[in-house]
């Protein structure tokens, strides 16, 4: 069972570097999709929904304030004890990428 060490900060970073490879991101695309058409599945993360598995037969979408979101992640990485960040910071970074997103959205 690895659900809590791919929740870790460094795998998390990782995962955003390793992603961003456009051919790793069309391979694994590529993938996830074959992997939900043979099996019953459960997936994790934002894309799922809307670019993995945009006709899936059940879509569950959980929202949490940006203070309950915040509050998460700092017990998240203080609980690995490797991470001095403080809650204001992650409080800051969410509410940063999130003003960005609604910027994105209204020029669509």
């Amino acid at each position: 069972d690895v659900s809590e060490e791919i929740r870790k900060e460094h795998i998390g970073h990782m995962a955003s570097v390793v992603g961003a490879v456009p051919a790793v991101r069309e391979h694994l695309l590529s993938l996830q999709r074959q992997i939900a058409q043979e099996n019953d599945i459960i997936m994790d993360g934002r894309d799922i929904g809307t670019v993995v598995l945009p006709n899936a037969d059940l879509k569950i979408f959980l929202t949490a304030s940006k203070e309950a979101r915040a509050q998460r992640r700092y017990r998240q990485l203080s609980k690995d004890g490797k991470s001095n960040v403080s809650f204001q910071e992650i409080l800051d970074s969410i509410s940063k990428s999130l003003s960005a997103i609604i910027f994105i959205g209204e020029n669509f």
